[in-house]
């Protein structure tokens, strides 16, 4: 591999620089991997950014699935095909150099973790950069009701997808120190769909997902499956922060930066009263619609949300800084709602049938009235300046803490997740 050290020029956005979220270039692959490396050449790949690789690719793969060793991609690796991690691959690790070993999809897919026979186990995808070249998933991973995982993906650079850059249904993957932007339809993070858990973002980045006219694309990171936890990460200039769904069984955000959005920075799609959602230390600022848009669910915030500067364009169906709808039962301990613009209140109950509370809600400089027609009890509002954390400070570290909030206190949760009854053990033991 030699000594390498020339980093490609990957688009950072200016706001995550100085923080612990995202890619990090200069990590050497022997941080990610123990046994043998099988590279990729040595199987005849040509390694010239246009030429098909497939086939070296998955003879190498299969040589490391028999020693549970790693194999390299250097940068220029291609592939026409879909190269696919199912239970034959477990135990494999695919690592590269960082953001140079620039892995380019040549057809209809790129990285796929799926398999119907049985469980895929014990995968890593590391220090590797995942041009999706317009397909329509970068990283993909079908539900298939085994017992899967943990499957790691770990300082990942993922881009250039049509649909989304990764779509996470397996059970118990974990995403740590990835980078996700320029999504033409759909989502840069789309976790946990139809009803598979736990997933795990921890320190990510989306940005810039949602270029085309569909109103619709462009999530940073869509939770809208079951028992997904998000810690650290930052949406920047995306259509839309992030969202979650009535299907939802337990979402947690921690920690979490919703910056620049076209439309809101958070919001809930459907209106069944059926979700829990916790939002512990998360910042919503600059968006063009609502910070945050909270429907049908039942929340929780056990330390403070800020809503700073929103309704920068009115964008969408804008409700002010703070939005409750469609009966949103709310369990609140701090709310900062602060400089909502375009003659939008700081905090509206849109359909007057929301309940709860909200302990402390600091409101100010707000265009229009700081508190306008809530359902939702407000026992304490303050008139005074919100204290708005530093990205950096909000979502750095090195140690997330990624615990789940049980209603009384905090609990360790780095290897759990909830079944809809209980928190269960789901062995991510390296996170």
């Amino acid at each position: 591999m030699g000594n390498h050290v020339c980093m490609a020029n990957i688009p950072t956005p200016e706001v995550a620089k100085g923080t612990a979220a995202g890619a990090q270039e200069g990590r050497s692959p022997d941080e990610f991997h123990d046994g043998s490396l099988y590279d990729v050449r040595d199987y005849g790949a040509s390694v010239d950014g246009s030429s098909d690789d497939s086939s070296a690719i998955t003879s190498a793969i299969s040589d490391a699935a028999a020693d549970g060793g790693a194999v390299y991609f250097p940068a220029g690796t291609t592939a026409s095909s879909e190269i696919k991690l199912g239970r034959s691959a477990n135990g494999v690790t695919l690592v590269g150099e960082g953001a140079d070993s620039e892995f380019k999809a040549l057809g209809s897919y790129g990285i796929a973790l799926k398999d119907s026979g049985g469980p895929v186990q014990n995968v890593k995808i590391a220090n590797l950069r995942l041009n999706a070249n317009g397909c329509k998933y970068g990283l993909t991973s079908a539900h298939n009701g085994h017992d899967d995982g943990p499957i790691t993906v770990e300082n990942a650079w993922v881009h250039n997808a049509t649909g989304a850059n990764v779509r996470a249904q397996l059970k118990n993957m974990a995403f740590r120190n990835c980078s996700s932007w320029n999504t033409t339809n759909w989502h840069g993070f789309t976790m946990g769909n139809d009803g598979q858990g736990s997933q795990r973002l921890i320190q990510c980045v989306a940005w810039g997902c949602g270029s085309s006219s569909n109103s619709n694309a462009g999530i940073g990171f869509d939770c809208s499956g079951t028992r997904v936890v998000v810690d650290g990460c930052i949406s920047v200039n995306n259509k839309r922060g992030m969202k979650t769904t009535d299907r939802t069984i337990k979402t947690e955000i921690h920690n979490t930066a919703l910056l620049n959005n076209t439309y809101m920075g958070f919001y809930s799609s459907g209106r069944n009263d059926s979700a829990d959602v916790v939002l512990d230390n998360v910042l919503a600022k600059g968006n063009g619609g609502e910070g945050f848009s909270f429907r049908a669910s039942n929340y929780t915030t056990p330390s403070c949300i800020w809503s700073i500067g929103n309704c920068t364009t009115g964008a969408g169906q804008t409700h002010g800084g703070v939005e409750f709808a469609y009966g949103a039962t709310m369990d609140v301990s701090e709310m900062q709602v602060c400089g909502t613009q375009n003659g939008y209140p700081g905090v509206q109950d849109t359909t007057s049938d929301s309940s709860g509370t909200v302990s402390t809600l600091i409101a100010t400089d707000n265009d229009g009235a700081n508190v306008k027609e809530s359902g939702v009890q407000i026992e304490t509002v303050e008139n005074t300046q919100c204290e708005v954390p530093y990205v950096e400070d909000l979502v750095g570290g090195t140690s997330p803490s990624v615990h789940h909030y049980d209603g009384e206190s905090w609990q360790d949760a780095s290897i759990k997740y909830h079944d809809g009854q209980q928190f269960t053990d789901a062995s991510i033991s390296q996170l």
